[in-house]
């Protein structure tokens, strides 16, 4: 994809690291990321773009939404995902009027103000780093509860050194000495640290040290901002942080304590891990400032005699902040947004037989004339659209609006699938996904008493469509059962077995299932997932967009009325979200 990200800040902050971090692992995904903001000091694989986002006039905003506007369509941007207060308020509207969808994640306590009721400038959704963020914009600005869930920090606890036990008795507080962080660290030096006579007290943080700290000097060492932040946390004793800071310092396995804007949750342990997570480590509170001094002198003095932080909450913490986690929700819920504010989504359609005439049509409407279905594939070709396998989807992201792409499904594998079919898809250059009953010869499932049974196809058919490149099979189970209504023991067989044959017939992986007549359970759905199965293919259920649940991907039924012009409406994109919105 292509994404925007917009910060508003003059000094390094959490915020800044955040949308480093996840943006530099983005572009490692094939993604291509822009950040606009007023500074970025942290290094970057993404393109930056200075603009002095935090300046607050309305001529000013005004500037910057037709900057950012004209931005947005000049690089075809397809998210933006804002990272704080001024830089949301800005990209609200510029997204509003380029036409594009938008995400904010938020870092801080947001002020509960009217003008934030009236207009949250949120976006089309929003990531809030704890519970209390989210909670605070839910209940006290009324943000939607379903447009908004918690995704914290990332880090990728491999590139974290352990560091060794320090020489030096220090103790280090980390973090910005601006705003309502610097009074919490104002006051924490006053009512505290500047009484400490054991430990070397070091303070790191701030692009300049304001004059108020001044006092503090012949006692505490103030370093300002420093690119060597993880050398310091390995030097030290005990580190002193909230957010990002308190993360990375317990996956250095360092004792840490959790000291933020608003409260002091004490030192990180299993016994107040919840606590830590829902307040970002202190940052962000529900309820007020809360900091009572008497308890965070007496967590100093026991951190001093107690042991580092154990080896479970260490691995705890590197589980709940795994960026590699963190990137794939985020890829997520920006494919998510974008399909909900287009409304579109790739057309995955469902057919099962072609016919040359009407003697060959049996009791169930699962047919389509030949020169019906060729029509589809001409309207494909006319129109310039992409005719996908599954194993396609990996390449993406193939929900830009500028690309037409569509999947085409044939269920239990007929043999004039071969006869058919594959002449037309060699004629047009066209691909299909073929999902086969790989335990019967014929449809013996559902032929009624007195007719013929219909041939499946055989084994050196499937190999000759394989090797063609147009054609991928998937498994549709070995007897075509009712999953949903026979024993997990069952199913499981089925599901596997079917899988197992395919491979051993084709001699490569097959990675999409069918449920037979589109009938599934949740206990089905992990059972296909437990066999290594990458989708799961169901008919008239499943979200809108197929990423949201792969193991119940919906699919558009063809029928043998299917006009061109019917055809046509099924395939813009817009054909599930219009038949959600008028059932």
């Amino acid at each position: 994809m292509r994404i925007l990200m917009t910060l508003s800040q003059t000094e390094v902050t959490g915020a800044e690291i955040y949308a480093v971090t996840v943006a530099d692992e983005l572009i490692r995904r094939n993604h291509q990321v822009v950040i606009i903001s007023d500074t970025l000091t942290t290094p970057t694989l993404a393109g930056y773009v200075p603009l002095q986002l935090d300046k607050r006039s309305f001529w000013r905003r005004l500037k910057y939404v037709i900057f950012l506007v004209r931005f947005m369509r000049k690089h075809q941007i397809q998210v933006v995902h804002a990272h704080s207060r001024a830089s949301m308020w800005v990209s609200y509207f510029a997204s509003r009027i380029a036409g594009v969808p938008m995400i904010s994640t938020i870092h801080a306590l947001e002020p509960c103000h009217r003008t934030r009721k009236l207009i949250p400038a949120f976006g089309d959704y929003a990531l809030a780093v704890c519970e209390n963020a989210m909670r605070n914009v839910v209940e006290n600005i009324g943000f939607p509860a379903h447009r908004i869930e918690v995704l914290r920090n990332g880090f990728r606890p491999a590139t974290v050194l352990v560091s060794e036990e320090p020489t030096e008795k220090i103790m280090t507080l980390i973090g910005r000495l601006s705003s309502t962080k610097g009074e919490a660290a104002y006051q924490l030096l006053e009512n505290v640290l500047q009484h400490e006579q054991e430990y070397r007290v070091v303070v790191i943080g701030g692009n300049h040290i304001p004059e108020r700290f001044e006092k503090f000097r012949s006692r505490i060492q103030f370093t300002g901002h420093v690119d060597n932040v993880a050398d310091w946390m390995a030097r030290s004793a005990i580190v002193i942080g909230s957010g990002r800071v308190a993360v990375e310092a317990l996956l250095m396995g360092k004792k840490t304590l959790a000291f933020g804007a608003f409260s002091c949750p004490g030192f990180a342990s299993e016994e107040n891990l919840n606590e830590c997570l829902e307040s970002n480590f202190g940052d962000i509170s529900f309820g007020g400032r809360s900091f009572d001094w008497a308890f965070v002198k007496t967590q100093l003095e026991r951190a001093k005699i107690d042991p580092a932080p154990a080896a479970r909450l260490i691995e705890t913490v590197g589980a709940v902040y795994n960026l590699d986690g963190v990137v794939d929700r985020l890829e997520q819920v920006y494919r998510s947004t974008w399909v909900r504010f287009h409304q579109r989504e790739i057309p995955i359609l469902c057919y099962h037989r072609l016919i040359e005439n009407d003697g060959e049509k049996g009791q169930f409407p699962t047919y389509l004339h030949t020169d019906r279905f060729e029509k589809h594939l001409q309207y494909l070709h006319t129109n310039g659209y992409r005719t996908m396998l599954f194993s396609d989807l990996k390449e993406g992201p193939f929900f830009d609006e500028t690309h037409r792409s569509v999947i085409l499904t044939f269920d239990d594998g007929y043999e004039d699938n071969y006869h058919l079919l594959f002449p037309l898809l060699k004629k047009y250059g066209a691909k299909a996904v073929i999902y086969l009953v790989s335990g019967r010869q014929s449809n013996e499932w559902d032929v009624p008493e007195g007719e013929k049974a219909l041939p499946l196809m055989h084994e050196a058919q499937w190999q000759e469509m394989l090797a063609s490149g147009l054609v991928e099979f998937g498994a549709h189970t070995m007897t075509h059962p009712d999953l949903s209504a026979i024993t997990p023991e069952q199913a499981n067989e089925e599901i596997r077995q079917s899988k197992a044959q395919l491979e051993q017939a084709l001699g490569v992986p097959v990675r999409t299932f069918a449920y037979p007549y589109g009938r599934l359970s949740a206990r089905v759905k992990e059972l296909t997932r437990q066999a290594g199965f990458t989708y799961g293919i169901a008919t008239d259920s499943g979200p809108l967009a197929v990423h949201e649940d792969p193991f119940e991907v919906r699919r558009i039924v063809v029928f043998p009325d299917t006009t061109p012009r019917r055809f046509a409406r099924k395939v813009t994109g817009h054909y599930t979200f219009y038949r959600a919105k008028n059932k």
